[in-house]
């Protein structure tokens, strides 16, 4: 089971998504994640966009650590169902502005010209053409704040996605089969 591992909820559990559809970060790549963002000093007040959100385990960690807002973005109605649990949950407990979508990653970048993040969280199933993760990153990479950070998690046999030319690549890890990449906006 999925919790929160650290900052004003720590330790709270949050519900799953119910069926195989979803695949939950593990506690090893999430720590990992957020150690990397914390010494970015990324979180802090971040404008957040958790795409492909699934239960919000990555939105509802960086509210936990810090973030002022958090955008959860997510298309099955499954996974919806979790997230939105999750997030009435524990709204009372963070202090963070949190919002929830029921639509398509890549409707809600076309449809959200005007929004900015500091950090843009991509996790889609590990079975998403690269091809795929490659259009939405031209249409959510205009969303990122100058000096803000994206993160894609994919399996670790899919290929590095195409960075659109105002992104700069950051070095990948990879943790067991889950392979971050990073990603950053240069201050202009």
């Amino acid at each position: 089971m999925s919790r929160i591992i650290a900052g004003q909820a720590a330790g709270r559990r949050l519900v799953p998504v119910k069926g195989d559809q979803t695949r939950p970060t593990t506690d090893r790549v999430k720590e990992a994640l957020f150690s990397r963002l914390e010494s970015w000093e990324a979180l802090s007040e971040a404008r957040v966009a958790d795409l492909f959100a699934g239960s919000g385990a990555l939105g509802l960690e960086a509210a936990s650590r810090g973030a002022a807002n958090v955008v959860f973005v997510d298309k099955s109605p499954v996974a919806y169902a979790a997230l939105t649990a999750n997030v009435k949950a524990l709204d009372s407990v963070l202090g963070a502005d949190l919002r929830t979508y029921r639509q398509s990653a890549e409707t809600f970048a076309v449809s959200m010209p005007a929004q900015s993040f500091d950090l843009i969280f991509i996790d889609p199933p590990y079975d998403m053409a690269d091809r795929k993760v490659n259009e939405l990153l031209e249409v959510a990479a205009p969303l990122l704040a100058p000096d803000g950070v994206i993160v894609i998690e994919r399996g670790k046999r899919a290929d590095a996605p195409t960075w659109p030319d105002c992104i700069n690549a950051l070095k990948p890890r990879t943790y067991g089969e889950t392979t971050l990449y990073f990603a950053d906006r240069p201050l202009t």
